[in-house]
């Protein structure tokens, strides 16, 4: 079931970026935070219930990971680096130092204190949405000790929340530190872990995993209340991130729960990856090599712009990402089956 909702949210994703809202809000957002909190989970659950537990087994998730990340992104890059040299409307900026950036993926989440831009004529990394990417592999760094030691996740889902309450306030750049950047977020990633934990191994809860859902879910609805009597909804992206916590929390805690095998289910949470990385792409196609407007025909844009995406992520899948499914599975050790 994790593979349909992941499949949704991506598409979310590609909605928000063509413009579509629920009356103003940004969907795109909540879809997002929800990625956070889903990799959380799976993190806890690859490293708890499917990987060895070895001495080894640090490198080899980290191992595992890149190659999780990595193919595709390469691959939705390349297409990217094409497209570029073939069109009229994009120019590559050019330099070493900003192709390295861009592949490192990681300095792409700093976007807003070092310039990532490849393109001349927009503010955009090569694969745009790759920010959240940088943001989710510094995650990986730290959450194998989090899954770990029951005091680090503690002690780092407190202070980050703290960071996620100044910026909800303006203490601290709100969209930063409250969406973009680890400090704010790592509590949601957190989150996820705790719902894993108590999904696969709940006689592992410790009293502060027992408690702390709750208690953000609470919090945040506070905060959200706090924010519309001081008039901060407007500020991006507050409101969004408490939303896409608010649903996260219980439909992933309902999904852990859901057994039933459901048609498809992967396929849809394999190809989530590729739509998520190449709508961008899609969107510059369908603007730039068709010339249709999107103002004039708003559907007849997105239903391209999603066939295409949905088309090169299956190309990624098949072309590119199972390369290296074997050897990914070889990481996790005698648990790979599961």
């Amino acid at each position: 079931m994790f593979g349909y909702y992941r499949f949704f949210l991506a598409v979310f994703v590609l909605m928000s970026h063509l413009n579509f809202s629920l009356q103003g809000f940004n969907i795109g957002v909540a879809s997002v935070v929800s990625f956070y909190m889903l990799a959380g989970y799976v993190v806890c659950t690859l490293l708890t219930n499917v990987f060895t537990p070895d001495k080894t087994v640090y490198a080899r998730f980290y191992c595992e990971r890149i190659l999780r990340i990595y193919p595709q992104y390469f691959f939705i890059a390349l297409l990217t680096g094409l497209f570029v040299l073939l069109s009229e409307e994009l120019t590559y900026r050019g330099g070493i130092a900003l192709l390295l950036k861009n592949i490192l993926i990681v300095p792409t989440n700093y976007f807003m204190f070092n310039d990532v831009s490849f393109f001349q004529e927009k503010e955009y990394a090569i694969v745009p949405i790759s920010w959240s990417l940088g943001l989710e592999l510094q995650a990986y760094i730290i959450l194998p000790f989090i899954v770990f030691y029951k005091k680090i996740r503690a002690i780092s889902s407190i202070l980050s929340l703290f960071i996620f309450i100044l910026a909800c306030f303006g203490w601290l750049h709100t969209d930063y530190y409250g969406y973009r950047l680890l400090p704010g977020v790592l509590f949601i990633f957190n989150t996820g872990v705790i719902l894993a934990i108590r999904a696969n191994n709940p006689d592992q809860l410790s009293t502060f995993d027992k408690y702390f859902p709750q208690f953000v879910y609470g919090l945040v609805i506070f905060l959200a209340i706090a924010l519309g009597v001081l008039n901060r909804v407007h500020i991006p992206h507050s409101i969004q991130v408490i939303v896409g916590i608010l649903i996260s929390i219980p439909v992933i805690n309902y999904l852990s729960s859901f057994k039933k095998n459901l048609i498809s289910n992967r396929f849809m949470g394999d190809i989530s990856y590729g739509i998520f990385l190449s709508h961008y792409l899609a969107i510059w196609i369908v603007k730039f090599t068709l010339e249709i407007d999107r103002s004039v025909n708003p559907y007849i844009f997105a239903a391209l712009v999603f066939t295409i995406s949905f088309l090169i992520s299956i190309a990624g899948v098949s072309g590119v990402e199972r390369l290296f499914t074997n050897l990914r599975y070889s990481l996790a050790g005698k648990n790979r089956q599961n």
